[in-house]
């Protein structure tokens, strides 16, 4: 459900080619974080108190060979400073459960490219050390295994190419009579389901789905995804609205 919702709210945005849906989401985000604090702290006494402690770290640099002197203004200036952070966490709070809920839709959404109907893609099966035999993947109807679905295992690993239709699908890979499962998602929007499944106490390490990652920045060479993209322009939109509305 909060994925068809958040879907529909930001659709058109989600059309947009990198990085402007990553932006645009930090953008919205970052003002409705910076709304909030600025509507629950009181402005006034958080001017004074900043410019309080900015005078008291001057007052350190002036009495630096009085160390009783500097103790006194360290401790003052502490107390000015849990003023400052106790009154600022009442607005984390009340924004803390939505961005939670807001990154784990993003988690899901704009990691990687979504697989399209009739798109080829690969899928690997992961062994322990030293495995051999024969994998066979069974897929249902709406999927097609391109190349041969039985398969031997090579350097501890299994790989196949497919293409499908829209859908939710399940796929089954059989290793010595025994079925490992993982499910996909083919469809013409964002969204995905989990590109890695791993297992326990098996003879199988990990089935992969080869969801393609997307780069939202490429800063020389240096790719990085909707994380490290939002806390870039997070800290830079923060930046900005807090001067533009006089922020302490």
């Amino acid at each position: 459900m909060l994925t068809s919702f958040f879907n529909s709210i930001f659709g058109p945005v989600l059309k947009l080619s990198q990085p402007w849906p990553i932006l645009i989401i930090s953008l919205v985000i970052t003002f409705f974080i910076t709304l909030v604090y600025k509507f629950m702290t009181d402005q006034e006494m958080m001017k004074k108190l900043k410019e309080e402690v900015k005078k008291l770290q001057a007052d350190i640099k002036q009495f630096k060979e009085d160390p009783k002197k500097m103790l006194e203004i360290q401790k003052e200036m502490m107390e000015k400073q849990f003023k400052i952070m106790s009154h600022s966490i009442k607005p984390t709070f009340i924004t803390l459960i939505p961005i939670i809920i807001i990154f784990g839709w993003l988690s899901s959404t704009m990691a990687y490219y979504p697989i399209t109907p009739g798109e080829e893609f690969n899928t690997t099966i992961n062994f322990v050390e030293g495995t051999g035999g024969e994998v066979t993947i069974v897929v249902p109807d709406g999927i097609e295994v391109i190349g041969n679905k039985t398969k031997a295992i090579v350097n501890d690993k299994v790989s196949w190419k497919l293409k499908g239709e829209e859908g939710e699908w399940t796929l089954e890979y059989r290793y010595n009579d025994k079925p490992y499962t993982i499910d996909i998602l083919i469809n013409n929007n964002y969204g995905y389901k989990d590109p890695i499944k791993k297992f326990k106490n098996s003879v199988v390490k990990s089935i992969e789905i080869g969801y393609k990652k997307i780069v939202v920045l490429n800063l020389f060479g240096w790719k990085i995804g909707w994380l490290g993209s939002y806390i870039i322009f997070s800290i830079v939109i923060s930046i900005l609205l807090r001067k533009l509305m006089r922020l302490y």
